[in-house]
């Protein structure tokens, strides 16, 4: 790619002009008719395509397929037939990594909790696909409801990291900067993270906290082209509240004057108890200091909802 001198022109661009830009890869599904989800797992065949830009879906399958790299979002929801039999009526996305990029429970019996949703943002690259289940341990049937195109329902949408047309008459966008040379000259100097912009890194936890395990996703971070920070991961401790982690200059908070301290909401089980969902203040400060308050028991905090501008692109 040849990106414009600045001291030849007065302009530099930033993403390709011409030929029309492919539509955003995006996919919709959803299932025209009840479905009878039979005791434990199952998969539902998703019959109807709501818009699928860039062939991610096969016909009357569960799963998509990514075909353009880049970051996602994802998201699901199913509605059941209201009955008090079992425990349990669950919804969760599977990716071909082997991790369950989001998990929804609800109890079986009031007519308030016959709804599941859930939604993730994660790095894919081409080929990588995603898995719907639905789940339930009533001992028999239940029934999905189908609701519109509303339920059930399972899609993603790329919001980052696309890459334009690749075309010799489009250039290749890429982040960097312009670097005085020797004579004036400028010299451009691409910005990349270290083994590839988005590349995860091991959160490096401290106190007892550690990975959960059990085919959930380790605690991860990363950063995107924009600069902003994301994590994943099921994390655990004996005892919850207290520092967690401390992330390295370059990952911590940014804000309008500076450096700057973040809160964000986070899931974690219940009390000693009745099992419930609870949720639970995750600060990360200015110094990186990432750490949990909350009245909460013992057992697993999930990560994936922290999100956070780091002020400083790639």
């Amino acid at each position: 790619m040849s990106v414009p001198n600045p001291s030849a022109v007065d302009w530099v661009p930033i993403w390709p002009t011409g030929p029309s830009v492919p539509s955003q890869p995006a996919c919709c599904l959803f299932h025209s008719v009840n479905f009878t989800a039979p005791n434990g797992f199952s998969n539902i065949p998703f019959d109807t395509e709501v818009y699928d830009t860039d062939n991610m879906h096969a016909p009357g399958g569960s799963g998509i397929t990514i075909r353009t790299p880049g970051l996602y979002y994802v998201w699901a929801r199913q509605y059941w037939t209201v009955t008090a039999a079992g425990t349990s009526r669950e919804l969760f996305i599977q990716d071909s990594y082997g991790n369950r990029i989001l998990d929804h429970y609800i109890p079986p019996s009031t007519p308030q909790s016959h709804f599941n949703f859930g939604w993730a943002v994660r790095q894919y690259n081409a080929g990588d696909a995603m898995q719907h289940y639905a789940y339930q341990d009533s001992g028999a049937n239940q029934t999905i409801t189908t609701n519109g195109v509303h339920s059930p329902q399972f899609g993603a949408v790329l919001i980052g990291g696309m890459s334009p047309p690749q075309n010799p008459t489009l250039p290749v966008p890429i982040n960097g900067q312009w670097l005085k040379a020797a004579g004036g000259g400028a010299v451009w100097s691409p910005l990349t993270e270290a083994g590839g912009a988005g590349q995860k890194h091991a959160l490096p936890m401290v106190n007892g906290w550690g990975n959960y395990g059990s085919g959930y996703p380790p605690a991860t971070y990363w950063k995107d082209a924009m600069g902003m920070v994301h994590m994943e991961g099921l994390i655990t401790q004996s005892v919850q509240n207290g520092t967690i982690a401390t992330l390295p200059v370059g990952y911590r908070p940014a804000g309008p004057t500076g450096t700057a301290s973040v809160m964000v909401p986070a899931t974690s089980n219940g009390p000693p108890g009745p099992t419930g969902l609870v949720m639970v203040d995750l600060r990360i400060g200015a110094d990186g200091v990432m750490a949990c308050s909350g009245a909460f028991g013992s057992g697993w905090l999930s990560i994936a909802s922290v999100h956070y501008d780091s002020g400083s692109p790639l």
